[in-house]
């Protein structure tokens, strides 16, 4: 049985969310992971828009160049994504939905880790 996406995540981070989910057996706690990481790559991808559209630099109020804030925003998001990616070992899952391509045969579905 597959669990709904949560309200409110762009279209890519569902499709995320629905490989991750037909592709793995997931606790409640991996679930809340997976939830944050879908999360965190859609502030990546919005802080990225936003750089695409304003530039790496912006000036400040006093006209002084400085570096755009979603600059920052997109790279602690992408630290983010780095770790949950790493907790769940969902890494071939997210590459192949950030590239936009069709995911390749469905994993066996299965525990993400041996409880022993």
């Amino acid at each position: 049985m597959s669990e709904r996406a949560p309200a409110g995540l762009s279209v890519s981070a569902k499709r995320l969310w629905k490989e991750a989910v037909d592709g793995f057996i997931m606790s409640p706690a991996e679930l809340r992971v997976l939830e944050n990481l879908c999360t965190a790559q859609d502030r990546v991808d919005q802080a990225r828009a936003i750089i695409e559209r304003e530039g790496l630099v912006v000036l400040d109020r006093y006209g002084v160049p400085k570096a755009n804030p979603a600059c920052d925003l997109e790279a602690k998001n992408k630290v983010l994504v780095a770790r949950f990616v790493a907790q769940l070992g969902l890494r071939s899952t997210v590459e192949t939905i950030r590239a936009g391509a069709k995911p390749g045969p469905r994993q066996k579905r299965r525990p993400l880790r041996e409880v022993g």
